[in-house]
C-alpha cells in the first residue's frame, strides 16, 4: 500500500486499515536489539533471571509470549507527558498586547 496520498474518503475504510495495522510495526521489525533491551529491563526478566532460569532462555520464553510482547510494545510507544516547570505566560495589557 502507498503512503502518498488519500485512500478514500470516507472514515470506515481508515477504520478498517487501522484494524490490520500494528502501531510502529516496522520500527519493531528493525530494531531487534532495542526490543531485547526493553525485555531485559522489565520486571518479568529480572524475576525469571532471579528465579533461576537462564537469561537467554528468559529472553525467548518472553519473547514467544504474545501477551508480555504486546504490553512491552504498548508501554513503550505510549506518549508520556513530560514534567516540566510551568512557564510564566507574558503580562497582556487589557487591549491584548504585551506591556
Amino acid at each position: 500500500m502507498s503512503s502518498g496520498g488519500l485512500i478514500s474518503s470516507e472514515a470506515n475504510v481508515y477504520l478498517d486499515l487501522r484494524r490490520r495495522i500494528q502501531p510502529f510495526g516496522y520500527f519493531w521489525k528493525t530494531k531487534p536489539g532495542l526490543v531485547d533491551t526493553f525485555i531485559r529491563e522489565s520486571a518479568s526478566y529480572r524475576s525469571a533471571v532471579d528465579g533461576g532460569t537462564a537469561p537467554n532462555d528468559a529472553l525467548a520464553q518472553l519473547k514467544r509470549n504474545k501477551e508480555f510482547m504486546a504490553k512491552l510494545r504498548a508501554d513503550k510507544t505510549r506518549c508520556k507527558r513530560a514534567s516540566s516547570p510551568s512557564i510564566p505566560s507574558p503580562v497582556m495589557s487589557r487591549r491584548g498586547r504585551q506591556p
